[in-house]
């Protein structure tokens, strides 16, 4: 996703995650805020897939009251926990809901990484077997401070090879990675 609201994003993270410290305190809030990342992570999903909810919800024409109740409804029945919908509550009364997507997105960033969890993108060319699975999964836990958590693509436009992404660094092992810098040397 595009960064168009980075700092506003980071700012209300990190005081969705404040809020939460002082609610639970610090026994048990890892726990609290990745369900609350993965909770809100879904009512973020279900935004971006309607576009009629976004639009409804953006819409000046509709009277504010409303579209604030409605929000808080879905956030209802998207299963949010009371502070969640507290959080979408002052997003909405701070006109920052077009910012909702990367703010939940910079939350959750956050609450991994106060539970230690590091996010690791695994793009690979081909479908491999288990055991290359776990022997890579292996090597790269072992490079990384705190716990990894793996997420797997298949890309066939690499050719060949990886390409892993962690705490901000890109490791390009794939062929087509190779083939460009070559063709970048050859050029310059």
């Amino acid at each position: 996703m595009a960064q168009t609201f980075g700092k506003l994003a980071s700012r209300y993270a990190k005081a969705l995650l404040k809020a939460t410290r002082a609610m639970i305190g610090e026994a048990g809030i890892n726990d609290v805020s990745i369900a609350m990342a993965g909770e809100l992570g879904e009512f973020s999903r279900a935004w971006k897939s309607d576009p009629q909810l976004s639009y409804y919800l953006l819409s000046p024409m509709y009277p504010e009251e409303q579209r604030k109740q409605a929000l808080l409804a879905v956030a209802q029945s998207c299963g949010l926990q009371e502070l969640s919908r507290k959080f979408l509550a002052v997003i909405f009364e701070r006109n920052r809901l077009v910012a909702l997507p990367e703010i939940i997105e910079a939350f959750a960033e956050l609450a991994k990484r106060q539970a230690g969890l590091v996010p690791v993108e695994i793009k690979i060319a081909r479908e491999i077997d288990s055991a290359e699975h776990s022997n890579i999964e292996q090597r790269l836990q072992s490079k990384i401070t705190g716990k990894a958590v793996f997420s797997w693509q298949i890309k066939p436009e690499l050719l060949g090879g990886m390409i892993v992404v962690y705490d901000g660094k890109i490791l390009d092992g794939s062929v087509s990675g190779r083939l460009a810098r070559l063709a970048e040397d050859l050029t310059a």
